[in-house]
């Protein structure tokens, strides 16, 4: 003979699992920057509050693709104005070929250039390391200009031995 009880049970256990094997073929066909909710109808009480950590984890990501889209997007157009910058001084540099005083000039702006270039790009890596989770409440808002002006006062003596003027527009 042949037990019916498992075949019943087997057959419960089954239908208890499809809203489990559902969501296991939702999640596997799913797109990387899908966006929608997973969908919680028909999912068993005790899976539940995993669904939601899901659907919460998928906004985050989300989220957090967009702040690195922008991230790059904004890298890029500060990278560009310094670059644009160089090229000029490497043109004047090269155009100056017979008057020594205005291609060592020009040298030195290159020189300057590409160490401010090469600090943006520090300063555009440190940014991107920084933990995009860090709540608003967490910030602090600065003075732009008070910063500026103490970079200035920081700077100005040791300009000043080079025989540089510093000035802040």
């Amino acid at each position: 003979g042949r037990d019916w009880s498992a075949d019943v049970c087997s057959s419960d256990l089954s239908r208890e699992l499809r809203p489990l094997k559902k969501l296991t073929r939702t999640l596997s066909q799913r797109s990387p920057d899908a966006t929608d909710r997973l969908d919680e109808r028909g999912v068993p009480g005790e899976v539940r509050p995993l669904v939601d950590a899901l659907n919460q984890l998928f906004v985050r990501t989300h989220e957090m693709m967009g702040r690195e889209r922008r991230f790059t997007s904004d890298a890029a157009h500060e990278l560009r104005s310094p670059l644009a910058a160089l090229k000029v001084q490497t043109e004047v540099a090269q155009l100056s070929a017979d008057d020594p005083h205005s291609r060592d000039k020009a040298l030195a702006q290159l020189h300057e250039g590409i160490d401010r270039a090469s600090r943006l790009v520090d300063q555009l890596l440190t940014l991107s390391r920084l933990d995009g989770e860090t709540p608003a409440e967490d910030l602090q808002a600065i003075d732009l200009q008070t910063l500026l002006q103490q970079a200035v006062i920081d700077h100005d003596r040791k300009a000043q031995q080079a025989g540089v003027e510093l000035h802040l527009q």
